[in-house]
């Protein structure tokens, strides 16, 4: 990790402390993993929709405030469902089986 990487744990829902890191920090890059995987949102589907998706329109929207700032947001294979070919390219269509 290079040396002015900053590591915060938090609740990612928890939007006013999430604009006060934002407003802190003012990072270059956002990696963002926090997310409930598909069994986890078969359970609770409006809180993996709060996770998943509110929170990371609002970590985007923050983003959004800071020039230069890019985010890099990892998903799973998870959001193609069924049988994929061996070579998955950008135009794969995406048919997720689950939430």
């Amino acid at each position: 990790m290079p040396a002015n990487a900053v590591y915060e744990s938090m609740d990612i829902c928890d939007f006013a402390r999430l604009d006060k890191l934002m407003k802190r920090h003012r990072p270059d890059v956002i990696i963002h993993l926090a997310s409930l995987l598909s069994g986890s949102s078969e359970k609770d589907r409006r809180v993996a929709w709060q996770i998943n998706t509110t929170a990371t329109l609002e970590i985007l929207e923050q983003a959004k405030l800071i020039p230069n700032c890019t985010v890099l947001f990892a998903s799973s294979i998870a959001t193609y469902g069924g049988e994929l070919p061996e070579l998955l390219t950008e135009a794969q269509p995406q048919w997720p089986s689950t939430l």
